[in-house]
């Protein structure tokens, strides 16, 4: 792929303009806002897991308490039961045992830590991916990956921070693991053209999706 030509956006399909930020070749959507980081930047798999090999996660660290609220304000209004599958759930599976203590059925796939594929040949009442949908080597393949685990009347939950208006500044895209970035409407687009619907969002990182 040429760098510095278009390319299709993933989440709404429209062309997509390059530009130029650090010396790294991004894709914006006009349409959507969707952001991508152009191939050519991303990170070999080796050291794409050395990165995640590096994440702590300590009681006082915050990540508990995000989990909880992530748990409490997107997951449990909308479904308290039934099977489910953590999508990226990383090392520590924490997200997991907390669904199994709500009584959900719950299973977890990650490509480096519990690569089993049996977990994507069912279907789940529920889907959760918390800070996986950034990492997306193939967004588009990978969203539809991610919507097909859904069975009908299910739901998906999805964490991801929603682009600022300072991306230039923005913390979040100099992680070299991040790969694509959202604004709330991307995210609207791409669930739309899968069948599903918006139910729920806090505006800044938290995402529901309903499947009719």
């Amino acid at each position: 792929m040429n760098s510095s030509s278009s390319t299709e956006c993933p989440c709404c399909l429209a062309a997509t303009e390059p530009f130029v930020l650090d010396r790294l070749t991004f894709h914006r959507c006009p349409a959507c806002g969707f952001i991508m980081k152009d191939p050519s930047h991303h990170p070999s798999p080796e050291a794409e897991q050395a990165r995640y090999d590096q994440h702590q996660f300590a009681p006082d660290d915050g990540y508990d308490r995000m989990m909880e609220a992530f748990l409490q304000d997107s997951v449990l209004p909308f479904l308290s039961h039934g099977s489910a599958l953590d999508f990226g759930c990383g090392r520590t599976g924490n997200l997991i045992g907390r669904l199994r203590d709500q009584g959900f059925a719950a299973a977890g796939y990650d490509p480096f830590y519990a690569p089993d594929p049996a977990a994507l040949s069912a279907r789940y009442d529920l889907v959760t991916a918390t800070e996986v949908v950034e990492h997306f080597r193939d967004p588009k393949t990978s969203w539809r990956r991610l919507f097909a685990l859904v069975a009908p009347g299910g739901t998906l939950s999805v964490t991801t921070r929603f682009i600022p208006a300072d991306f230039a500044g923005w913390w979040y895209r100099r992680d070299l693991t991040h790969l694509c970035f959202y604004t709330e409407r991307a995210l609207q687009s791409v669930a739309g053209r899968h069948g599903f619907k918006v139910i729920h969002t806090d505006g800044c990182n938290a995402i529901t999706f309903h499947r009719d």
